[in-house]
């Protein structure tokens, strides 16, 4: 569906014997659809619901810390990471020929 203002642009050129890029950047298709425009019904934006609120815990009575349970570890195990040494370029220096 076409928008009102593009609908607009058509019924205007036709009218006026133009092409429609030409009604695009006339004035008085400007101004004769903001005369239209304002003379339509506003349109009623929907009421948005808002969601119910999800309760706080109250922090009055603070939760002991879970302790681990003995099947669990008390650390994570360390990961040893790959170190790959980069090789040096050898950079050749210039000799002299004679």
């Amino acid at each position: 569906m076409p928008s009102a203002w593009s609908t607009h642009l058509k019924e205007f050129a036709a009218a006026n014997n133009c092409t429609y890029k030409e009604a695009m950047s006339n004035e008085k298709s400007k101004t004769t659809y903001a005369k239209t425009k304002a003379s339509l019904p506003k349109k009623e934006k929907p009421v948005k619901l808002s969601k119910p609120k999800k309760e706080k815990k109250s922090k009055s009575t603070p939760s002991p810390p879970e302790e681990p349970t003995p099947e669990e570890p008390l650390v994570e195990p360390l990961i040893k990471k790959k170190i790959v040494k980069r090789k040096k370029k050898l950079k050749l220096e210039p000799t002299l020929e004679e």
